[in-house]
């Protein structure tokens, strides 16, 4: 369902732009733990999905400048900001709203609203709700809510409120979530009055009785998709629709027995680590990154659109690190993001990779046809391996029958990229796109390669490089600025930013 958002020309893109509400996730939220203790029943509000559902539907419009606001013995001021010129407050008549239940608060018989700078426009059918922030606990003021034909009213629709706040001196600082539109298709509705069905609500309790957790999520949930077409963090986006769905999802499928797996065998297979909407919103970032600024060489496959550290990939390297680490077992500190586009015919030469590698995902963001094998088996020394042509380095050797392992999108392969030797024989579809994600055990000899020899990754770098000493950077010979991705990349005369040991 789609909602557009118009504001005057000197505003755009000056004040903040609404955002999926799913995108406004409130802080307090962010930081509750999905349980409450080791019991796997001691589910939080984390894992209750009408609660989530409730904070994520719809979209938020945000305050469009800073606001300052005095309130003392009943009177109130409220003032934006110096030199912001749009008019942005009014206020009703406290006649205009008699007898409501917050009328004999101090400030209940203030009724003001807020002048808001957009015209709101849905598809035909379709109305909106206009509330306050739902789980978002504002205690400051109170949106009165409204619904609006905003298929037909394609004009500017002000947000009536109530100051709710103490006494004091108060700041809402711009950017601040203000209101919830929740669109909704208009239709006539019936009511019906009648008995339970106990019968249904026993099968019911049944079939939710088979989980310990998340039944009502896993059982009977419809899960929706939120999308935004000018969204540039999206992946940010995603990650909170699906919190619940990819929190502790390594958890899920036997962790415990992952890193043992891992370790024995060089490699574990991860179902399902990422959902199919983030992988493919990833791939879609992917590829207008590459032509909007073009690809990097790859001298390990040269006929592929190679993408190195980008803000949306260094963060889903962030954004999985407690969950990769679960599975291997240790405490891993991040080193970099790759992404290839493959095209027919691309192979992926036999190599093992750098430290930087030392733990790394390889996983599927989308492809043209059927899953694509990647083949891995452990390296070996002259005595007890088989001899190959190593990409890049000769007479290097891997042990036994190298196994073959299909992905489909979503789905990863976890494996040591310093001790298994891996590779892909010629693409048959047309093409796929793979996004490799990198660590190194924080206490481990690799530890020293963490951010991949770059100050930050790529999504925090702005809030790091303010830290930095100019200095320090110029000092660091074997970094080199670059230009278009805004990372810092480890020089060819150094071990190189690729799989294999080769500057690439």
């Amino acid at each position: 369902m789609k909602v557009s958002f118009f504001c005057d020309k000197h505003m755009h893109g000056v004040i903040p732009a609404p955002v999926p509400a799913v995108k406004a996730v409130p802080p307090y939220y962010k930081t509750i733990k999905p349980q409450i203790n080791e019991n796997p029943s001691s589910g939080t509000v984390k894992r209750c999905i009408p609660f989530l559902e409730a904070l994520s539907h719809g979209f938020i419009i945000k305050m469009w400048a800073d606001v300052y606001v005095f309130a003392k013995d009943g009177n109130l001021t409220i003032e934006f900001s110096d030199g912001f010129k749009h008019e942005s407050l009014g206020w009703h008549s406290s006649d205009q709203i008699p007898n409501h239940p917050l009328s004999h608060t101090k400030y209940g018989n203030l009724p003001a609203k807020w002048m808001n700078p957009w015209v709101i426009e849905t598809e035909p059918g379709v109305s909106c709700l206009f509330t306050s922030p739902l789980n978002h606990m504002e205690s400051r003021f109170k949106i009165l809510d409204g619904v609006v034909d905003t298929d037909s009213y394609y004009n500017k629709i002000n947000f009536p409120f109530l100051w709710t706040g103490d006494d004091g001196s108060f700041f809402i600082e711009k950017g601040t979530p203000l209101v919830q539109v929740i669109p909704f298709r208009r239709e006539e509705n019936s009511i019906f009055v009648g008995e339970i069905d106990l019968d249904r609500i026993d099968r019911l309790n049944s079939q939710l009785g088979t989980k310990i957790k998340n039944g009502y999520k896993d059982e009977l949930w419809h899960k929706r998709r939120q999308s935004s077409s000018e969204d540039e963090d999206y992946i940010s986006s995603v990650r909170e629709t699906v919190k619940i769905d990819q929190q502790e999802k390594i958890v899920e499928q036997k962790i415990n027995s992952s890193s043992e797996e891992l370790h024995e065998n060089g490699y574990v297979f991860i179902p399902n680590l990422i959902s199919a909407d983030l992988a493919n919103n990833l791939a879609d970032k992917i590829r207008e990154y590459v032509e909007r600024n073009g690809s990097q060489e790859d001298a390990m496959c040269p006929s592929s659109k190679s993408v190195a550290g980008t803000p949306f990939l260094d963060e889903l390297l962030d954004n999985l690190t407690s969950d990769v680490s679960a599975a291997a077992g240790k405490n891993l500190l991040p080193t970099y993001s790759y992404a290839r586009i493959y095209s027919k015919g691309d192979t992926l030469p036999k190599h093992t990779d750098r430290p930087s590698c030392q733990y790394s995902v390889t996983l599927c963001l989308a492809m043209s046809g059927s899953p694509w094998p990647i083949f891995m088996a452990p390296q070996a020394d002259e005595n007890t391996g088989q001899q190959y042509d190593k990409f890049g380095h000769e007479g290097t050797f891997y042990m036994g029958e190298p196994k073959s392992l299909s992905a489909n999108v979503g789905d990863a392969v976890l494996y040591l990229g310093n001790d298994m030797v891996h590779y892909r024989e010629a693409l048959t579809d047309e093409w796929q796109i793979q996004v490799f994600l990198h660590w190194v055990d924080a206490d481990g000899e690799y530890a020293h390669f963490k951010y991949d020899g770059r100050p930050s990754l790529a999504h925090k770098e702005n809030e790091t490089l303010e830290s930095v000493k100019v200095e320090d950077l110029a000092s660091a010979s074997n970094l080199k600025q670059i230009s278009s991705s805004g990372i810092l990349e480890v020089s060819a005369d150094d071990e190189g930013r690729g799989f294999g040991k080769g500057p690439y």
